[in-house]
């Protein structure tokens, strides 16, 4: 079986101890009797790590990614990508980066609130900050649901089964009816239900080793975790 660098994917030959094109350590097969000695391909090591092309496109195993001081202006720098993969680190980074911003906006929107004669514009600030995050914060968990071999169209069952419950439970609100109203609330319980599975899965289980039906996880820029 095919052993590939697990900073840069390349394919490495067997009986190896450093990567030929980044210079990374890294043994295949039986390790070679000179593996103290000095590594001949340092002087690549530097060019890769900083490089843009040509490892732009370097396949690297999905265990590697950026670390969680890059990974929040990494998934803004991937705003509308939906293809590809990500990693848990990439997630939780979006996540508890996007909580601490809105938390400190909506502190700020109240005491804009108080103090400022324009109390409305603290709401437009609010809702043009939901609006910025909706695409990427969809694009990172789609991404991680193909680092777990999952199909990104899950996220549209649960937004689905949202939107079916809040017309279902306008409908009850305005009708009356006691059926359409449990109806309602099971609909809503379901795609809740739906979201928190795939969001323990998107948070807590590891991605696939290597390639799987999305490719292979590609990340060169700067630190990894």
């Amino acid at each position: 079986m095919a052993n590939f660098c697990r900073r840069c994917g390349s394919q490495l030959e067997t009986n190896v101890n450093f990567c030929a094109q980044c210079g990374a350590p890294c043994q295949t097969g039986v390790a070679n009797a000179n593996w103290g000695e000095p590594n001949p391909y340092e002087a690549n090591a530097e060019v890769v790590r900083n490089a843009t092309a040509p490892y732009a496109d370097a396949p690297v195993d999905a265990t590697v990614g950026p670390c969680f001081n890059e990974a929040y202006a990494y998934a803004w720098s991937h705003y509308g990508d939906f293809s590809g993969r990500a990693t848990r680190t990439e997630f939780w980074a979006w996540g508890l980066w996007n909580g601490a911003l809105t938390a400190l906006l909506f502190f700020a929107g109240l005491v804009l609130a108080a103090f400022s004669e324009t109390p409305a514009l603290a709401l437009l600030v609010m809702a043009g900050w939901g609006l910025a995050t909706i695409i990427p914060t969809y694009a990172v968990s789609c991404r991680r649901l193909h680092d777990l071999n999952i199909s990104g169209f899950h996220l549209l069952g649960v937004l689905a089964l949202g939107i079916l419950g809040g017309v279902m439970t306008f409908q009850a609100a305005t009708s009356g009816a006691q059926e359409m109203v449990m109806a309602a609330r099971g609909i809503t319980a379901l795609g809740n239900l739906y979201g928190f599975v795939l969001w323990v899965m998107m948070g807590f289980v590891p991605g696939t080793r290597g390639p799987n039906r999305f490719g292979l996880f590609r990340y060169t820029g700067g630190k990894t975790r």
